[in-house]
């Protein structure tokens, strides 16, 4: 995934998905799922970055199907 597309995905997600959270740290922010951490943005790099789980898998799945229709 680039970075453009993760930033879709993130913005899909807060957008749609209910357990979608973002947590604003100083510096980065992190995204999570259900509790899970699936990404975020880090300040010290300046890029977004994702954590490859289960809870991102499946929201990945649901905004291709949402795009899909």
């Amino acid at each position: 995934m680039n970075e453009n597309e993760m930033i879709e995905f993130f913005e899909w997600a807060e957008a749609n998905l209910k357990g979608f959270v973002v947590e604003d740290c100083s510096e980065s922010k992190h995204f999570y799922i259900n509790n899970e951490m699936v990404g975020g943005w880090a300040g010290d790099t300046r890029q977004y970055f994702y954590n490859q789980n289960d809870e991102l898998a499946k929201a990945l799945r649901m905004m291709d199907a949402a795009n899909a229709q």
